[in-house]
C-alpha cells in the first residue's frame, strides 16, 4: 500500500495540498460536447474557420497509467469485505428458513438428509489448486493474471504460493506500458534492475526496458563542469517560483519543476546526469529544526567535478556540493536513523530506505492537483 506523503504543510504558501487524487489521468482529462448540442454549420459563403489547434500537452512524468489500487493488498481487503457480507446474507436467509419451517413443519416429502444439507452452508466448496509455474505465469495476459488473482483471493485468500508471482508480473506489465514516458537512464536502469529480481516472469518487459534504455543512452554526452551549472543559475532562478515561506514549503513540488526546467532546456543534462536527492527521517522523526521536516529533496547533477544540488529553497546561491546540502538539510538535531538517498527525477513520493531502490508502491501518481501545485512553481513557461 502506498505510504502517506508529507509534503510539508503546502497549504501554508497558498498550494492546495493533494485532495482525493482521483488517477494519474486526470490531468489528461477534457471536457467533452455533449452529442446533441452543435453548432449551426455555417452559410454557404462563409468562410471556413480552421479549428483553432490543441493547446500544448502538459510534461507527463514517468507514473502509473492508473493508481496501483490493483496490488494485491487491496484486492485482497475488497474481496475479504465482500466475503463477509456474502457470509452475513447466508445467515440470515439460513435464519429465515429456519423460522419459516418452524411455523409450518417439516415437509414429508423431504428427506432429513436432504433438507439439512440445503440449508448447511458451513462445508467450504471443494476447491481444487493447481500452483502455476513461472513459464506459464510469463505467458499470461493482464485479463489470464486478473482473472488468476481473483480466483486465489476468492478461494484462498490470496495466500498461494504463486500469488506473489502474478502480482510481480501483473505491476510489470503496467510499468512497461509507461516505460515510454521515462526520460532518464536512472529510471530506466532502477526498473530494470526490478525487473530482473524475477526476470522469469517478465522476459517480455525486460525487452521493452532495455530497448528503452539503448534510446535514452545515445548520443553520450559529458557530465557537465561546474562553471557550466553555474553559469544557468540565473536563468533557472528567473524561471522559478519560490514559495513565499522557502525553508518549509512544497519542497517536492518545487524540485519537480526544476526538472523539469532542466528536460526543458537542458535534455541532454535531464537524461544522463539529473535525479533527485532526497533527505529521510523515518519512523516520526524529524529535522532541520526549527521546522522538523520528516523529509526534504532538492535536484543534483553529476558534474564532472562531483555532485551537486540545486535548492532554492534553502535560499542558495549557486549550486551547492552534495555533502555541505545534506547537512544543511538535516539541521542540527536530525534523528539517528535519518537517511539519504537518490532517485529518479521522473518519480514522485520519498524512497522507503537508502538502498530501497524501485519499489512500485510508494510512486504517486501525478494527477490534476499534483499538476497544478508544480506549475505554480513555474514563471512563463
Amino acid at each position: 500500500m502506498k505510504r502517506e506523503r508529507d509534503l510539508k504543510n503546502p497549504s501554508g504558501q497558498g498550494i492546495a495540498p493533494p485532495k482525493d487524487e482521483r488517477g494519474p489521468d486526470d490531468d489528461t482529462k477534457r471536457a467533452r460536447t455533449d452529442a446533441h448540442t452543435k453548432d449551426p454549420a455555417p452559410a454557404a459563403d462563409t468562410p471556413a474557420v480552421p479549428p483553432a489547434p490543441d493547446p500544448a500537452p502538459q510534461p507527463q512524468p514517468f507514473r502509473f497509467t492508473r493508481p496501483p489500487g490493483f496490488l494485491l493488498a487491496q484486492q485482497v481487503e475488497h474481496k475479504l469485505a465482500e466475503a463477509e457480507e456474502e457470509k452475513r446474507r447466508q445467515r440470515r436467509l439460513q435464519a429465515e428458513r429456519a423460522e419459516a419451517e418452524a411455523s409450518t413443519g417439516p415437509n414429508p416429502r423431504t428427506p432429513a438428509s436432504v433438507a439439512a444439507s440445503r440449508t448447511d452452508s458451513s462445508t467450504p466448496p471443494d476447491v481444487g489448486f493447481v500452483e502455476l509455474s513461472p513459464t506459464a505465469i510469463a505467458d499470461m495476459t493482464p485479463e489470464q493474471l486478473t482473472e488468476a488473482i481473483e480466483y486465489r483471493i476468492e478461494n484462498f485468500g490470496g495466500m498461494t504460493p504463486d500469488t506473489p508471482h502474478l502480482t510481480f508480473r501483473q505491476t510489470a506489465l503496467v510499468l512497461g506500458n509507461d516505460l515510454p514516458l521515462a526520460k532518464s537512464t536512472m529510471c530506466v536502469g532502477r526498473v530494470r534492475t526490478w525487473l530482473g529480481s524475477q526476470a522469469d516472469l517478465v522476459p517480455d518487459v525486460i525487452l521493452l526496458c532495455d530497448a528503452k534504455a539503448g534510446l535514452l543512452a545515445a548520443p553520450a554526452t559529458p557530465a557537465p563542469t561546474l562553471a557550466e551549472l553555474t553559469s544557468v543559475w540565473r536563468e533557472l532562478t528567473g524561471a522559478l517560483v519560490v514559495p513565499r515561506s522557502p525553508t518549509q514549503d512544497g519542497c517536492e513540488f518545487l524540485a519537480h519543476a526544476v526538472c523539469e526546467w532542466f528536460e526543458h532546456t537542458r535534455p541532454d543534462w535531464a537524461r544522463l546526469h539529473l535525479c533527485k536527492r532526497w533527505v529521510v527521517a523515518p519512523g516520526g522523526g524529524r529535522m532541520h529544526p526549527p521546522y522538523h521536516w520528516k523529509h526534504h529533496v532538492a535536484p543534483q547533477i553529476t558534474c564532472a567535478e562531483g555532485l551537486f544540488v540545486i535548492d532554492l529553497l534553502l535560499g542558495a546561491q549557486g549550486p551547492t556540493a552534495h555533502k555541505t546540502w545534506v547537512t544543511a538539510a538535516k539541521g542540527a538535531s536530525a534523528p539517528a536513523d535519518t537517511f539519504e538517498a537518490t532517485a529518479p527525477w521522473e518519480l514522485l513520493g520519498a524512497p522507503a530506505s537508502a538502498t530501497a531502490g524501485f519499489v512500485p508502491e510508494t510512486l504517486t501518481p501525478i494527477g490534476a492537483t499534483l499538476r497544478t501545485n508544480i506549475e505554480a512553481c513555474k514563471r512563463g513557461w
